[in-house]
């Protein structure tokens, strides 16, 4: 039902197609409609005004391309009080029809929530935290957020797709064999009862099994994204709290190491954590070293910018990976190994000391690094800015890189070619 005014004062009612004075229709049948043109626009403005909460004045209005004349901007106002008042004097069985009986809704409700079991709102467990025991499944670990409701960070989301609701059916024990993978970017909400049965066993068990559905490993990650990157401006993420953290990112990206999607997103969530802080992480976290086209990964430009910031000579590992995340690409024989073979390794370390001694000193220089970042989970809506005050930005340094990739090249050439396979199984 829309509701909206006439020039005249007058009002058309949706039920009964009349033209009316309002407090007689809505007295009468309770239905208002104004099909005018001008009456549809000022319905509009109300609409982009309650949808989007930036909007609060005649200024902003104009931001969004709509700047409403004085006599609009009246009708605005008194449209939203009448529509205010159409609710308070809504008769008791028309609230009800909104919020239809439980007991009545349609034999299908997989999809629904069928007890009332969970908390009001959402509870994050951190790391060590209470035992749970959902769908007949301990949960012991924590790093979950458990609870009847949870808001997304952005807009494309209806509900925190790691949220998991107990009331959401589960179909007990665990599926022998899934016929169906999982979707690109899983939510609980949206999972069938026996993916969520699936789900909560490999939690249940401690989220270590290789050959599980990468949707699962990806779905779980979703929540330590929305922890690290957003609720902790908020709620603060203690020391041994971003300790363990880190500690389960690692582990996860070494067990699921066989994705390189999920690898390039453990380690950027690696570097995005690490972002704004003083901790120096090349002192805490191993470079990644598998070679990406492109870009350098956060991780990289993190801690090779704080080893410039604070004049510590680069380690043969950040350097190795510093030549692996040369944007301008690799050589086919290289792409292909999609991580760096032990024996490739071992070389360019041992050359590496040769060529540059302690490792190679660079001065600051540059801009400061700032760094637009993508998470994993659709729970974001998109890209997030980054900041490192104070730490340069290497990814427009090139002599450096360039020496390093001659380096590297050259390690190669001294190796046999069955020397470059790769090596997952390390």
């Amino acid at each position: 039902m829309r509701e909206g005014i006439l020039r005249s004062g007058w009002m058309r009612c949706g039920a009964c197609n009349g033209v009316t004075r309002w407090p007689e229709c809505q007295a009468r049948c309770g239905g208002l409609e104004d099909r005018s043109d001008d009456a549809r626009h000022r319905s509009d403005v109300v609409r982009r005004e309650a949808c989007d909460p930036s909007i609060d004045d005649t200024r902003q209005l104009a931001s969004h391309g709509v700047v409403p004349p004085q006599r609009v901007r009246r009708a605005v106002r008194w449209l939203v009080a009448l529509s205010a008042w159409i609710d308070s004097r809504r008769r008791p069985a028309e609230i009800q029809a909104l919020s239809p009986d439980p007991s009545e809704a349609s034999p299908d409700v997989s999809e629904k929530p069928t007890e009332a079991d969970a908390p009001p709102s959402a509870t994050w467990i951190p790391p060590g935290g209470a035992e749970l025991t959902i769908a007949e499944q301990r949960i012991a670990s924590g790093m979950i957020y458990v609870g009847a409701h949870l808001p997304p960070v952005a807009e494309p989301c209806d509900v925190e797709p790691a949220l998991i609701d107990p009331r959401l059916p589960v179909e007990g024990g665990r599926a022998a064999r899934l016929e169906e993978t999982m979707t690109c970017w899983p939510a609980y909400r949206e999972l069938s009862p026996q993916h969520r049965a699936e789900y909560l066993g490999w939690l249940a068990r401690g989220r270590r099994e290789p050959d599980i559905d990468i949707g699962y490993v990806f779905l779980f990650f979703y929540g330590l994204e929305r922890r690290l990157l957003h609720d902790a401006r908020h709620a603060p993420v203690g020391e041994v709290e971003r300790a363990a953290l880190e500690a389960e990112i690692l582990a996860l990206h070494e067990c699921y190491a066989r994705s390189a999607s999920f690898r390039g997103y453990a380690s950027g969530l690696l570097g995005a954590m690490w972002m704004g802080e003083e901790t120096p992480v090349y002192a805490r976290l191993p470079p990644p070293e598998e070679p990406r086209a492109g870009e350098l990964p956060l991780l990289l430009r993190l801690g090779l910018g704080q080893l410039l910031r604070d004049g510590v000579p680069v380690p043969a590992a950040w350097a190795l990976s510093w030549a692996l995340g040369d944007p301008e690409g690799w050589p086919a024989s290289l792409a292909t190994v999609g991580r760096c073979p032990d024996a490739l390794r071992e070389r360019f370390h041992a050359r590496y000391a040769e060529t540059f001694g302690s490792g190679i000193v660079r001065r600051p220089e540059g801009r400061e690094l700032i760094v637009h970042y993508r998470p994993a989970s659709a729970s974001f809506g998109g890209g997030l800015v980054l900041a490192a005050p104070g730490v340069p930005d290497v990814a427009p340094i090139r002599e450096p890189v360039k020496r390093l990739r001659r380096l590297l090249e050259r390690c190669m050439a001294e190796l046999e070619p069955a020397s470059l396979r790769p090596d997952l199984d390390r």
